[in-house]
């Protein structure tokens, strides 16, 4: 993606733009630019409570649940890159709610609206929230704007922090995919 020195400072822009809209919305933002930033920000995730890891494709490559597996987390997911369902965020219909869930943004518009579909728009009406989320967005996810209207009608476009949420969006600008 950011082939030219011209394209890494439009993304550097782009982030840094993106990274504010976001705190203005009322989220956490953090900026991780290689994946030992990102396992070193994994390890800071305290050991305490349950986790609950969404359908990432970021968390799969980078081995996220692995890592928080050998620090003795209680781990409920949904998804590690196998045809192996365990439990996602969709089935914590009762406590407990995971106190930290670790997800993807699908999409993210240039304005800081994000749709989620690890979280679906019933869940987020009955205000169904963990305490923590952690979300990841590569410069893959994005757009000036959504154009998927069967998914903002079935899951969860965030266009301001919910209230009761400690919510983290981890951009991260050197992923692609």
């Amino acid at each position: 993606m950011c082939e030219t020195k011209e394209d890494v400072k439009l993304t550097e822009e782009l982030i840094q733009s993106l990274s504010q809209r976001l705190r203005d919305k009322g989220y956490k933002t953090l900026v991780l630019n290689n994946e030992e930033q990102v396992i070193e920000y994994i390890h800071s995730i305290p050991s305490d409570g349950i986790l609950g890891l969404g359908d990432s494709i970021t968390a799969c490559t980078l081995k996220i649940r692995n890592i928080l597996a050998r620090k003795g987390r209680i781990i409920f997911y949904g998804w590690n890159g196998d045809i192996n369902y365990n439990r996602s965020l969709e089935t914590f219909e009762e406590h407990p709610l995971p106190d930290y869930f670790l997800t993807r943004i699908n999409a993210i518009t240039v304005k800081g609206d994000m749709l989620v579909k690890d979280y679906s728009r019933k869940a987020m009406h009955e205000n169904r929230f963990p305490r923590k989320i952690i979300a990841f967005a590569g410069c893959n996810r994005i757009v000036d704007a959504f154009d998927d209207a069967p998914s903002m009608q079935k899951y969860a476009v965030f266009k301001r922090k919910p209230e009761s949420v400690d919510f983290t969006i981890v951009l991260l600008p050197y992923i692609t995919y």
